[in-house]
């Protein structure tokens, strides 16, 4: 059965809600699909699941209007069943629970560093893991004080500098990011300070065993049955208090010759004020008084009220920011892409202006001469932090593109009597706006079933180190202990990511065999079994790496 015929639009109200309500598993019997049957996200139920329940939720949006339909308890239930809109209220609590979990760690530190002191920090950490540095370093920048430090969102390269005196900060929500543990291999080759972020995995297990500093993200909540925090999206209180605490401590961040004192926020008092926008923007506040449910309807599609909204104009978000605030442009984009699962544009004030500003006026012009509406809603994020002559500038550019040509768009102030309060007033409600974003969208807030699969595929690939252990453990078809895998530096385990990752269930192996084709063999109480750490992308590689060595050592190769 097609969704088109499961999900009609003659379907009343409590038949759309019973969908919405409906479990993966029950939506993709009733589409006649086998569940255990796989697909490109090697997940067919719940990417069933997804489509039937984003229709299900555009029809209700179409017969319900958006006030009463982001207004319903039941909706919202139906679709963010694991209330990560209720966990936007915890971000307080989470900085102010930070304090006692960083100072542990870095008495720890500065214990074994003794006298040292970084010249400079490099922070490694993609999407939510490396947000709440982005936000850190921004906020010390808007409140005058210079930071030495380099942040990082990709694969170490052998161009980052990195020595003795260099800080690596290592920040992986899971413990599993790839590229992190790819840049904590890069820190201990290089004898850098490192101090590591996790709420676990192997990045912990590696620090702990090798005697780092270890920062322990808390993944308890306990906010409406939200217990555990699942994503580093969720844990964003705690990742900005954590730099923020760590710049403190370790005098990173200087402004006129004095440090950056992390008292001087005052977080009791901002914190109050940031719990109160929960009375303005929360679940339970009506549509008709609440900035986040209309700004929601504006980024999705172009409509400020209910009575302009038009269901069939799906819009992209096009934010517009200054670079005072970049960090949030950065995060809103993490979290559109994540949760929402839509794209969004962000510009950054002033390159991308600059760069984009003909684009940017084709965009919004060309659907007023030809009479279309336009598929982009234009939103600007607004600061009192933005400089003078950038205020003047985004201004008068606002004004050229926008007003003088009748073209709508969204402005969004942040209120605040410093950057602090500023900064997470913005954040909050771009928060709020993500969440019932989620819900016109009719996407379930959580999952990442993609990207959760594209981490284990790339586990299993080998890398250059890996295909390098392996040739050398294959010497002569080779049996290896794990004591005499450990003890050989050059040959140790330990020293690759992809079989350290594996090293506990070669522990439990008595013997190693590694054949010339790079397959793996453990034998365990006398029973023989097949390891699949890398096999098929291993036989595959290590076989064709073969034939290239036979074929260069053949008579009459050439270079």
């Amino acid at each position: 059965m097609e969704i088109e015929n499961l999900v009609k639009r003659s379907l009343p109200v409590s038949e759309l809600l019973s969908l919405l309500e409906a479990s993966d598993f029950e939506l993709a019997m009733r589409l006649k699909m086998d569940p255990r049957q796989d697909d490109v996200y090697g997940r067919t139920k719940e990417v069933a699941g997804k489509m039937v329940r984003r229709r299900a939720a555009h029809l209700l949006l179409r017969k319900l209007g958006p006030a009463q339909y982001l207004d319903s308890e039941r909706i919202l239930d139906a679709i963010d069943r694991e209330r990560m809109t209720y966990r936007i209220q915890y971000l307080s609590q989470q900085m102010k629970e930070t304090g006692p979990i960083v100072n542990k760690g870095v008495d720890g530190f500065l214990k074994k560093a003794g006298d040292y002191r970084p010249e400079r920090a490099i922070i490694t950490g993609l999407g939510g893991s490396g947000i709440g540095a982005l936000m850190a370093v921004e906020l010390l920048n808007n409140m005058g004080y210079f930071i030495p430090v380099e942040i990082r969102r990709d694969y170490p390269g052998r161009h980052m500098q990195v020595g003795p005196s260099t800080l690596m900060i290592l920040c992986s929500f899971s413990g599993n990011t790839e590229e992190t543990l790819f840049a904590y291999e890069c820190a201990i080759k290089e004898s850098a300070q490192v101090i590591c972020i996790a709420t676990g995995g192997v990045l912990k297990e590696q620090a702990t065993s090798r005697g780092h500093t270890f920062i322990e993200i808390p993944i308890k909540n306990g906010f409406k049955g939200a217990q555990v925090i699942q994503t580093p999206r969720e844990s964003v209180g705690f990742s900005l208090m954590i730099f923020l605490s760590i710049f403190s401590r370790l005098g990173l961040a200087t402004r006129d010759g004095s440090g950056f004192n992390v008292d001087e926020l005052d977080l009791n008092h901002v914190s109050g004020k940031i719990d109160r926008l929960d009375e303005m923007w929360g679940p339970g506040i009506p549509f008709d008084r609440n900035l986040a449910k209309q700004a929601a309807l504006y980024f999705m599609y172009g409509s400020k009220d209910s009575e302009g909204f038009d269901p069939s104009s799906l819009r992209i978000p096009v934010i517009i920011v200054d670079s005072s605030n970049a960090s949030l442009g950065v995060r809103i984009e993490n979290q559109f892409g994540e949760s929402v699962e839509g794209f969004i544009k962000v510009l950054t004030f002033a390159e991308d202006i600059h760069n984009e500003i003909e684009a940017l006026a084709s965009l919004a012009l060309e659907p007023k001469f030809l009479n279309e509406r336009p598929p982009y809603a234009f939103i600007a994020l607004r600061s009192a932090d933005e400089a003078g002559r950038a205020t003047q500038r985004l201004n008068k550019t606002l004004e050229e593109l926008f007003q003088k040509n009748g073209i709508d768009y969204l402005s969004l102030e942040a209120e605040g009597d410093t950057p602090f309060e500023r900064k997470l007033y913005l954040l909050k409600l771009l928060d709020y706006i993500r969440a019932y974003a989620c819900l016109l969208r009719g996407s379930k807030p959580l999952p990442v079933p993609f990207m959760d699969r594209m981490k284990r595929i790339m586990w299993s690939c080998p890398t250059v180190e890996d295909e390098h252990l392996l040739d050398l453990l294959s010497d002569n078809d080779r049996i290896w202990t794990v004591e005499e895998l450990e003890r050989n530096e050059d040959r140790g385990i330990s020293a690759y990511p992809l079989l350290r990752a594996n090293l506990k269930r070669l522990k439990n192996a008595d013997l190693i065999r590694i054949d010339e084709v790079g397959r793996i063999t453990i034998t365990k109480r006398g029973e023989m079994s097949r390891c699949p750490i890398n096999r098929q992308q291993h036989q595959t590689v290590v076989k064709s790496d073969v034939k290239r060595r036979k074929r260069c050592n053949s008579p009459g190769f050439q270079g």
